[in-house]
């Protein structure tokens, strides 16, 4: 990439390159020229970040999916309602998550635990 900084004056710079991980997408976005004195130039690249997060949906000891969020994303559950096997006179049935999720932005890696309520036939 060539940066132009004064009239007639052009510098070659590489684009960086840039690792992502699991938890972060890195974006170049541009090269920007900060004058510091008249002599004296810095220069500086803007970066993009998208922090992700995971929620792990369980069932007991069972992963019912693993998911990735982008950061103060408001979370979800797509699948069906889990479920537990219960007894000749007795039933489960799912009351919720461990934890609420309603209106909930993710800003963390999360694992939630479906609940259950025993009930007679």
């Amino acid at each position: 990439m060539i940066l132009k900084f004064k009239e007639n004056e052009t510098i070659k710079v590489n684009t960086p390159i840039l690792n992502n991980d699991d938890h972060h997408d890195y974006q170049f976005i541009k090269w920007e020229i900060i004058q510091i004195d008249d002599h004296h130039y810095r220069y500086v690249s803007v970066i993009k970040i998208t922090n992700y997060f995971y929620i792990t949906w369980m069932n007991e000891d069972v992963v019912l999916q693993k998911e990735k969020y982008v950061e103060n994303s408001l979370i979800s559950y797509k699948l069906d309602t889990p479920y537990k096997n219960g007894g000749e006179d007795y039933y489960y049935e799912f009351i919720g998550w461990d934890k609420s999720i309603e209106n909930y932005h993710i800003n963390e890696d999360i694992t939630l635990y479906a609940q259950y309520k025993k009930l007679n036939k």
